[in-house]
Formats: structure tokens, sequence, C-alpha cells
């Protein structure tokens, strides 16, 4: 007999009662998740090679609830490390500006152990996790390296390697390269390109046929500068990434002092601005009562009423002092295009950022007056 179950709808489309809809449900429980994850935030410290806590402190977001001096294991990089809670319920606020860095300590990350006293239960989990990274250790991976490879620890700080690592977090707390001298790699083809640059400033071209070997050494050639860049740019773009990344949450953090400082500035400057307005104008309005009054005496001899001059208000210093510092006007002189054709020539300057892609495009075809169109040609090698 055929079991007919009742079906329902939602925005997905049908569904079976009995079961919901997978969508909706996978919806709210990653609705869920996100909400639980916006008060889970805990910071921890790693465990080292001795059994010692590092110094610095890591955040992580976690799905299970934490206390203080949980023992977990926590993702760093492609691979997990042992890890104390230090702290937990810590601010959102804390990590806004880097939370993308931010990793994620997935439900069932506690570890668990056998009932023990707390110094039994302690140094049992010390040693359990020595013994885990001494494995990892041979097979050449350190938990700190994991997390600091790309320089940036889970609260977003540049991190440079120690030249001579000890054993513990505090001493190897980031992996960068910045010695490029020291490259196996960069010295073969350092010496590499000595033998070409010999070559080159031997080589003499006195027929087609020596241009051959030439060409041969200038691919070479070629080939082995790009090899070079591509290995700069290995060496440059992780420290240039997290330059970057420390810049735009320093911006982030700088804004509102920024604001503050700009705001407070002008509405002081506005306010002298205000007073001299003022000023100037009770000092007009006196010069032609002095002027009519003189007039008057002039032409009679007498005044028939007395000047009433409006008080001047007094000037507004140019310095502020408080016991807490001193602010003061200084000269500011900034300037505007008003008419570019009477600006001397010796002011003006050529627009190469968009003269030299129209020239390139044009393939001297295009008449620019004043300006001598040619062609130059450079080698191109291809293998």
């Amino acid at each position: 007999m055929a079991i007919h179950t009742a079906k329902g709808q939602c925005k997905h489309g049908e569904f079976d009662l009995l079961r919901g809809c997978p969508q909706c449900v996978s919806e709210r429980l990653a609705q869920q998740l996100k909400e639980k994850l916006k008060t889970n935030i805990v910071k921890v410290k790693y465990i080292s090679d001795s059994g010692e806590l590092s110094n610095r402190e890591y955040t992580y977001l976690t799905v299970d609830r934490l206390n203080v001096d949980d023992i977990v294991t926590v993702p760093v990089r492609d691979t997990t490390a042992k890890a104390v809670v230090s702290v937990v319920d810590v601010a959102e606020t804390e990590i806004e500006a880097f939370k993308d860095k931010v990793k994620t300590i997935p439900t069932g990350s506690k570890v668990k152990v056998e009932p023990h006293t707390t110094e039994e239960l302690s140094q049992t989990e010390i040693e359990a996790i020595a013994k885990d990274i001494e494995e990892r250790r041979a097979r050449g991976i350190r938990p700190e390296q994991d997390e600091m490879e790309d320089g940036l620890n889970s609260e977003g700080l540049t991190l440079v390697i120690d030249e001579a690592p000890k054993a513990g977090f505090d001493n190897q707390i980031a992996l960068v390269k910045v010695k490029p001298s020291e490259d196996v790699q960069v010295q073969s083809w350092y010496n590499e390109a000595l033998g070409l640059q010999k070559y080159a400033e031997a080589r003499i071209i006195k027929t087609v046929e020596d241009l051959k070997p030439a060409n041969d050494d200038l691919v070479t050639i070629r080939r082995l500068r790009k090899a070079i860049e591509e290995k700069r740019k290995e060496y440059v773009k992780p420290l240039q990434d997290h330059v970057k990344s420390i810049n735009d949450a320093f911006k982030i953090l700088s804004e509102p002092i920024e604001i503050a400082d700009k705001v407070t500035s002008q509405k002081m400057l506005a306010f002298t601005s205000e007073q001299d307005r003022i000023r100037s104008e009770q000092e007009r309005i006196n010069a032609e009562r002095i002027k009519l009054a003189q007039d008057e005496m002039e032409l009679n001899g007498e005044l028939t009423e007395s000047v009433n001059l409006v008080e001047v208000i007094q000037e507004v210093p140019t310095t502020i002092k408080t016991e807490v510092g001193t602010t003061g006007q200084r000269d500011n002189w900034k300037w505007e295009v008003q008419d570019i054709n009477q600006v001397p020539r010796e002011y003006l300057v050529i627009n190469a950022g968009m003269l030299t892609p129209i020239v390139k495009a044009s393939k001297g075809k295009i008449v620019i007056p004043g300006i001598r169109i040619f062609n130059e040609p450079i080698l191109a090698t291809r293998q």
C-alpha cells in the first residue's frame, strides 16, 4: 500500500513536511552558527615544544562555548596545533578591523581527558601535546610556522622571524624570507649571470652568423632575468601584502581621530575668521564715522553731534596656551590655476603618462605639434 506523505511549499519549492526543506534547514543552521560565532570569541596561547605557553595571545572564533584553561586543538594554516584558552568573551570590536583573518575553532576541538587532579591533567596533556609536536617536527612542520607563514598571526600583525630561532614560539613568530643573497637558487642564478655578463662584454658581432650565438645567449638572458624577477616578487609580495593589510587596518582605526582633528581645527579656524570679519567691519564703520565728523568740522567748524564709535572686539590670539599644550596658527601658502595660458613655460610639464600610450598606439602616424615621434627598435625574444 502506498504511503502518501504531506507536502509543503516554501521559497525553494515543494518539500516533505516530515523531513522539512533541506535548504531551509541548512540556512537556519548557518544563521544559528553565525549568531553563535558572533559572541564566541576567545584568545589562546600556543603550547611550545617544551610545553611552555607562548607570551603572545591569538584570537579565534569558536563554535563551542569554551572556558579559560581549556586545552583545544586550533587550526594553524594547513594543519592544527594544541593551545590553552587564556581569555573568553572577547569583544567583537577587537577583531572588526581584521575579522577576515581570524580563524574558527570547530566544534569538538576541546581535548577530552580522563579525570585527574588539576596538576596531573596538565602534565598529562602537556606530554601528549609535546609528543604530537615532536611527530610533526620530524615531518618538518612547526605549529607556529603554520600559523605565521603568511607573516600574519590571528590578529593581523606583521611578524618577522628571528635569525637564530630557539625552541618555543616567541623566537619563531613568522617565516618571512628576507635574505635573497643566502638563497641557494639565487646564488646559482647570480653566478650564471656573471658568466653571461662576461660573454656579452667580450662578444664581437661582425657577420650574420655571429647573430645566432648572440640570439641563444639573449634568449637565456631574458629567461634568467624573468626567473630572477619572479623570485624577487616571491620575496617582496608577502611583505607588501602585509604592509597593505596593516595600512588598511590602521586607516580604519585612525579615521575617527583624523575626523576629530579636522573638525576641531576647522571650528577653531572658523571662529577666528569670523571674529576677524566682525572686527574689520567694526573698524570700517568707525573709520566712516570719523571721516564724516572730519568733513563736518572742515565745513562748519564744529560738530553738531558727538561721534559714536562702535566698540571693536579684541583680536583673537594666534596662539592658545593651556596646561595641556599649545596650539598656534602658521602660514600655509597654497595655489590654484586661474589662467593656464599665462602660466610660465618652466612651470608646465609634459604628461608622459598620457602621451606615451597614444604614440605607441598610433605606430608613428599621429602628429603632435612640438613633439618628434620616432621609432627606436628593441629586441624581443621567444622560446
